[in-house]
């Protein structure tokens, strides 16, 4: 029996340090803001259509592909080089410096985490088909087990074929983290997840997040979540990555690396 609390333990434990570590912060939101983080706030994720007009997620396109192409950059790919990444893309072009600096989304990150965080950086990601993808993220994750926010903003129009974000309801949560827990006896510090973990979740609910180009996602990366692996076309996305000003300098560590 004390086997099985194990991880289930180690999650609470883990969680109680971090509350103790960070400091509580006091956010003001308009009832435009206040909508979005209630929703946030709920379900672990919002989303919020025509963020971006076609026009200017078309001429980001373009920057992430010219980046792409110029050989001295550091391109992260995965094995079967669908997943093309960039990392700290903000210091590369002043258009996706201003989605990184963007205020709205880390207001409601900071209302939803109460505490003080900081943009890490933004990723700049092209996905395209190859067979035996896994993805963007290289299949099903969690971030952390605390609250670790995060935004998605599609750059090209997606369906359920072209690589869509994918989460598992409500597995941000403390009571859904232990009792997934218990089922897989697996926890903190593991955040990978088979399909056939997954497969053994089956009455949990898979949520797909289609969406236009323009689409924002704000999410709880501690839900259990991933990029569906690709079947046809392409699909390109900035996402921002945030972190919590106590573990700011220690988290950008592990991406420099």
């Amino acid at each position: 029996m004390l086997r099985n609390l194990k991880f289930p333990i180690s999650i609470l434990k883990y969680k109680l340090q971090k509350f103790k570590e960070d400091k509580k912060l006091s956010i003001i939101l308009n009832d435009y803001e206040k909508n979005f983080a209630k929703e946030l706030k709920k379900k672990g994720y919002c989303i919020i259509e025509n963020f971006y007009t076609k026009l200017e997620c078309s001429e980001l396109t373009k920057i992430i592909d010219e980046k792409l192409s110029d050989t001295s950059m550091n391109i992260k790919e995965d094995e079967a080089k669908s997943d093309q990444r960039i990392f700290f893309s903000e210091k590369l072009s002043e258009k996706i410096n201003k989605y990184f600096k963007n205020d709205l989304i880390k207001k409601i990150g900071q209302f939803y985490s109460k505490i003080h965080i900081e943009t890490g950086f933004t990723l700049a990601n092209k996905v395209t088909y190859k067979p035996k993808n896994l993805g963007s993220g290289g299949g099903w994750h969690k971030d952390a087990y605390y609250p670790q926010f995060k935004s998605i903003l599609y750059l090209s129009d997606v369906n359920v074929e072209n690589g869509p974000f994918q989460l598992l309801e409500k597995s941000n949560k403390i009571t859904k983290s232990i009792i997934i827990s218990l089922k897989l006896n697996k926890g903190y510090p593991d955040t990978r997840f088979s399909e056939e973990e997954l497969a053994i979740l089956s009455d949990d609910k898979k949520l797909t997040v289609t969406g236009k180009a323009g689409t924002l996602i704000l999410f709880d990366g501690s839900l259990i979540h991933r990029g569906k692996p690709i079947k046809e076309g392409i699909r390109y996305a900035l996402t921002n990555y945030y972190f919590p000003v106590s573990s700011y300098e220690q988290a950008l560590k592990k991406f420099t690396r």
